[in-house]
C-alpha cells in the first residue's frame, strides 16, 4: 500500500528509476529528481497514472536556487558551523585536474575543486 506523500525527493545518481505510487500518492504532489545521472542512467520509468490528479515530477539541477540570496544563506550556515563544506568537496592543486576530473567521472568525491596559484600560474 502506498503512502499518501505530498512531495518527495529522489537522488539520481544511481538510476535508472521506476517512480511508483509511493513517491506520488498524494494528489497535486510533487517528486523532486535530484542529482545528475551517468550517461548510462539517464533513464526515469513512470507509469501513466502516476502524473494523473495534478501529480508533478520536477527536474532539480544546483538546486535551482536564486545565488544573490542562496549563497550569503550558505556562508552563514557555514560560519555557524551548520554547513560542513569541507565534508562535500575535495580540492587538488590546478596541476591534478586529471585526478579531479576522475573522481568527477567516477563520483568518488561529490565536490572536486582546482586550486590555481595567484597570478592565474599554477
Amino acid at each position: 500500500m502506498a503512502l499518501p506523500v505530498r512531495a518527495a525527493l529522489l537522488q539520481t545518481v544511481m538510476g535508472p528509476f521506476v517512480i511508483d505510487e509511493v513517491e506520488l500518492e498524494s494528489p497535486r504532489g510533487t517528486c523532486g529528481l535530484l542529482g545528475l545521472p551517468g550517461r548510462d542512467a539517464a533513464e526515469v520509468t513512470l507509469p501513466m497514472h502516476a502524473l494523473l490528479a495534478g501529480r508533478k515530477l520536477v527536474g532539480i539541477l544546483e538546486g535551482d536556487a536564486d545565488p544573490k540570496t542562496f549563497i550569503p544563506k550558505l556562508v552563514a550556515l557555514h560560519a555557524a558551523g551548520r554547513f560542513p563544506l569541507e565534508k562535500l568537496i575535495r580540492c587538488h592543486d590546478f596541476e591534478a585536474i586529471n585526478d579531479a576530473v576522475h573522481e568527477m567521472e567516477t563520483r568518488t568525491a561529490v565536490k572536486p575543486v582546482l586550486r590555481m596559484q595567484a597570478g592565474g600560474r599554477s
